[in-house]
């Protein structure tokens, strides 16, 4: 609460300071530079979201915290510090806080303000230094703002520099945008003289926005400024139909964010006149949908009127923009009245329309799940549409109520759709249920196929890290068909947790394959997050059985480290497992390095397997950089064949 209260203060002061509260509080909301305290009975003050005005009942003033009755005697550091802990200390108290701040104000216009703020950037950072440093810097700019900028600049702490600096820059910006602009080109930190730079333009831009893009076109920002924005955005508030003509002499990027920032204001004023203003643009040069203007109409209009927005964004040509403008205001409108909304999305008559409607209503947070999926299934025919909508539709009720998903899943035809829903649920509901065995039952009931095997594969992975005795138990009562995945995720899943447990259990599997499979499955997960000891496990392994696990665990080791990875696969005895150790490694760094790729290639013992991969690698380095791959093989010692074949 003390540090909101701080904020508060420190933003309150910037207005004060200079006119720059525009750029803290989006609209200025506090009385100006020139009259720092409100005078007139019909002037008010914002102040914690509530409008009062100054010598209402609820804001009498303590005759003691009148200015008026104190004389004004000059501050130092210590005594503004003093003041500053006792205004701080009770939280901000409305206009009677901003009459004591405006004090403090003017008694340090009659204060040594070179020391006072010198003192006051220097050490540590006691009680009262953030607003102390808006108030001294803030009231030091007044009379030589290029001392406060050099003071400021010098604060070593960067929070309290980035404070310093923003206090002066808000005095100055108030006054002269120009010099404030050309303060902020001299900061070598590209965050804060962005913020800088939309500081002075912001407080330009109140008061003269066509001198405001004048300044911006002729020194441009860097790619994430938002200037642009900002000056349309006020302009479109006081003169629209200058802000347009002014748009339309604008190309490129600037041309883009000064339409999307003139066709927002716009549509908070009037929707309809601000999609006919957007529908006569030219297209958006950065190709998303949801950059175009018109579907920032769309965005604004659909909180007031979703219907209306609809039909406007049906009218939309771009595949793109249809889309993002569609999805927006039909999710407006099923959030306020999704039964309307889903009933529209049936009377659709394009089938396609109708499928893409209903497929962005299905990640509706207000949907009716049971509904929208009978919706679906009768409207929508089998498909990507499909998939996606029955995907969107499950995402959140699977982690919600998953036994209840399970049960509606049932309802879906067989195929992918199906397949991969079966798996959702059954990865969701053992994560959320105490009753393994009930989820178990249910997904080794499903029908025969890929379904079936997906959701034992999705209980056997959660069901082995959390209980793997009860999850081997089960294991053993399934049949030959769907035993060989359930198996690999129980040893993955075992993996996760305990790997040394789980290599002592696939060490005890009678079946050599099954025994084989596990081993690799459990090597893989502790190679993920330990693979020096994983390394280490597989070279003791005898050389018939280590082929599989030593280039998992290569793979996975490089894809994190590869030079650990390939200093220990170079100590390891030459045969056929360091021979596909080999391959993966030369593999991984081939994306990054070919030509070390190629050496690494170089030590697989059959000569084969070695040409041919140092020809895949090759040839994938000559499509990524010729000139470098052909030098490299035309020097190469590499089979005059295989060479005239790579250089051709």
């Amino acid at each position: 609460m003390k540090k909101y209260a701080t904020t508060l203060i420190v933003a309150l002061l910037a207005g004060l300071a200079g006119g720059g509260a525009g750029y803290f509080l989006g609209r200025s909301s506090v009385p100006s530079a020139a009259s720092p305290v409100a005078s007139s009975s019909e002037e008010r003050v914002i102040v914690s979201g509530q409008e009062s005005i100054p010598g209402a009942p609820d804001q009498k003033l303590d005759p003691k915290s009148d200015p008026k009755s104190e004389k004004r005697e000059p501050l130092t550091a210590a005594t503004l510090r003093a003041e500053l802990a006792s205004l701080e200390s009770g939280g901000f108290g409305g206009m009677n806080s901003m009459k004591k701040y405006a004090d403090l104000q003017e008694r340090l216009k009659a204060s040594d303000l070179p020391a006072i703020a010198a003192e006051m950037c220097a050490g540590n950072s006691p009680a009262g230094r953030e607003t102390g440093l808006f108030l001294v810097l803030g009231a030091y700019s007044e009379s030589d703002p290029q001392g406060a900028w050099n003071l400021a600049i010098g604060i070593k702490q960067p929070g309290m520099r980035q404070n310093a600096v923003m206090a002066v820059i808000s005095s100055i910006a108030g006054k002269d945008p120009t010099r404030a602009l050309a303060l902020a080109d001299s900061l070598t930190e590209p965050q804060l003289k962005m913020q800088i730079r939309s500081m002075a333009i912001s407080s330009l831009a109140q008061k003269d926005p066509q001198r405001a893009l004048a300044l911006v076109t002729a020194s441009p920002g860097s790619e994430g400024d938002s200037s642009m924005y900002m000056i349309f955005n006020q302009w479109g508030r006081k003169d629209p139909e200058a802000a347009k003509a002014a748009v339309a002499r604008l190309s490129g990027r600037q041309a883009d964010q000064a339409r999307m920032a003139l066709v927002s204001t716009l549509a908070q004023q009037d929707p309809q006149a601000a999609w006919a203003y957007a529908s006569s643009l030219p297209a958006s040069t950065s190709g998303s949908g949801f950059s175009d203007p018109r579907v920032q109409v769309i965005q604004s209009w659909s909180q007031s009127d979703p219907q209306a927005a609809l039909k406007a964004a049906l009218t939309i040509g771009e595949t793109a923009q249809r889309s993002s403008a569609i999805a927006i205001a039909i999710n407006a409108w099923a959030g306020t009245d999704f039964p309307a909304a889903l009933n529209y999305a049936i009377s659709v008559d394009d089938p396609g329309l109708r499928g893409n409607i209903l497929q962005n209503l299905s990640q509706n947070q207000n949907a009716n799940r049971k509904v929208l999926l009978q919706a679906v299934l009768e409207h929508v025919p089998p498909g990507d549409t499909f998939q996606q909508a029955v995907s969107g539709i499950f995402a959140s009720w699977a982690r919600e109520n998953p036994s209840a998903a399970a049960a509606a899943a049932m309802e879906l035809p067989p195929g992918r759709a199906f397949s991969s829903v079966a798996s959702q649920v059954a990865s969701q509901w053992m994560s959320f249920t105490t009753n393994k065995q009930e989820v178990f039952d249910w997904a080794r009931n499903l029908p025969a196929g890929e379904a079936r095997a997906n959701s034992l594969r999705s209980v056997f992975s959660t069901w082995s890290g959390d209980d793997p005795q009860a999850a081997t138990r089960a294991l053993a009562s399934l049949t030959a068909e769907d035993r060989k995945g359930a198996l690999q995720a129980v040893a993955s899943g075992w993996g996760r947790t305990a790997p040394d447990s789980a290599l002592k259990w696939s060490a005890s599997l009678a079946d050599p394959s099954e025994r084989s499979d596990a081993v690799r499955s459990v090597v893989s997960q502790w190679a993920s997050f330990a693979p020096e000891a994983a390394a280490k496990f597989v070279a003791a392994m005898p050389e018939s059985e280590r082929a599989a696990p030593m280039e998992t665990v290569v793979a996975n080791w490089a894809s994190k480290d590869s030079e650990s990875a390939a200093a220990w696969l170079d100590k390891q005895p030459s045969g056929p497992s360091k021979d596909g150790a080999l391959r993966s490694l030369s593999r991984k760094i081939a994306q990054e390095d070919p030509e070390a790729a190629l050496t690494w290639v170089a030590g697989i013992t059959d000569e084969k397997d070695r040409m041919r991969q140092t020809e895949n690698i090759a040839r994938d380095w000559i499509r990524q950089d010729p000139t470098t791959a052909k030098s490299w093989i035309s020097t190469s010692k590499l089979p005059e064949d295989i060479r005239d074949r790579l250089l051709k």
